[in-house]
């Protein structure tokens, strides 16, 4: 009979290196996650600066429109 390949006889030696491997890749997606929502959150707030002007700055209201009924009533 064939006796099994040496890492099946002890996993104790494997298992921690498999357990590290993922761990850093859990930590490496972790950090592409968060990379990519900040990228996400940049232009976002790039292209609202670009569509609404100054960030932090009110939009400029329309001046009032004087309509020929209201000029009247105020002449009157």
């Amino acid at each position: 009979m064939l006796s099994p390949p040496p890492f099946l006889i002890s996993p104790s030696l494997v298992q921690p290196p498999l357990l590290y491997y993922s761990l850093s890749h859990i930590h490496v997606l972790l950090f592409y996650l968060c990379l990519s929502g900040l990228m996400i959150v940049i232009c976002v707030a790039l292209g609202l600066k670009l569509h609404f002007g100054r960030v932090g700055t009110p939009a400029k209201k329309p001046p009032k429109t004087v309509f020929p009924s209201q000029e009247h009533s105020r002449v009157l």
